[in-house]
């Protein structure tokens, strides 16, 4: 009896391991098929794309936003049922959309620093790099300086006595220029 043990648990242990071979086989093959059927349909499924836009609905976004009728981006989308960024791919890619420029809270078009102080400069007659720590203050400063000095040069120029100073003061340049070419001679 004790042999007759030892002689079945080498067959049981053989049988139990071709059992397993056969469940982890068929599992891998039903794997293997499911896989391919998957890879198969997505296939079928990026040849099958779906248009987005027709066409006429192109042309009619095209003429809506570019000619003449000034419909927005947003307008747009909810007129065709589509995301503004949609509309605005679409627009891009026929190369009619115009991005939006940007303004300031203020709804002004934004200014550098150095834009300004080179207008100062202009206007007191000074080289931009003698104000160059001038780009340091404050924005809104500048522009006050810049304003105040641009509307005080207006009024100078429309003011008489400047404009018969500023007459003496080329006649003056011309006469010596004059001269040194004399001179020279």
């Amino acid at each position: 009896m004790v042999a007759k043990a030892k002689s079945e648990k080498p067959i049981i242990n053989f049988l139990i391991t071709l059992s397993k071979k056969d469940i982890i086989m068929s599992t891998s093959s039903k794997v293997m098929a499911a896989t391919a059927t998957t890879a198969a349909a997505t296939t079928v499924a990026k040849k099958a794309t779906v248009e987005n836009y027709s066409p006429e609905v192109t042309a009619k976004i095209v003429e809506a936003y570019a000619g003449g009728k000034g419909k927005t981006v947003a307008e747009l989308a909810t007129m065709f049922g589509k995301k503004d960024k949609s509309i605005i791919a679409k627009l891009s890619r026929e190369k009619v959309y115009a991005k939006q420029s940007y303004t300031t809270k203020a709804g002004t078009k934004p200014e550098a620093k150095e834009e300004i102080v080179s207008v100062i400069a202009a206007f007191i007659g000074v080289a931009v790099d003698k104000l160059e720590t001038l780009e340091k203050a404050n924005k809104n400063v500048l522009v006050l300086l810049r304003d105040a000095v641009t509307q005080n040069a207006k009024d100078f120029a429309n003011n008489s006595e400047f404009a018969e100073a500023e007459e003496a003061r080329k006649d003056y340049e011309n006469d010596e220029i004059a001269r040194l070419k004399a001179i020279t001679k």
